[in-house]
């Protein structure tokens, strides 16, 4: 994902720009991180990595469904 791709993501999740999770959804979308090397570079737990990026995938998927790439 670009990071122009990834900030219309973190725009439609209404992240904060300090926000924790858009920095765990930016690290393993856009730097290719898995999550569990995301959660631990920001002290963060698995879960919170795995709660952000399935929150960020069903947002993206929604959009794919409202501009039609998906039915």
């Amino acid at each position: 994902m670009t990071p122009a791709s990834f900030d219309a993501l973190s725009r439609l999740l209404r992240h904060r720009p300090d926000s924790q999770a858009r920095e765990l959804v930016r690290l393993v979308l856009v730097d290719g991180l898995t999550q569990a090397d995301a959660a631990r570079q920001l002290g963060a737990t698995e879960q919170a990595a795995s709660n952000a990026l399935r929150a960020a995938r069903a947002t993206l998927e929604l959009a794919r469904v409202a501009v039609g790439l998906v039915k």
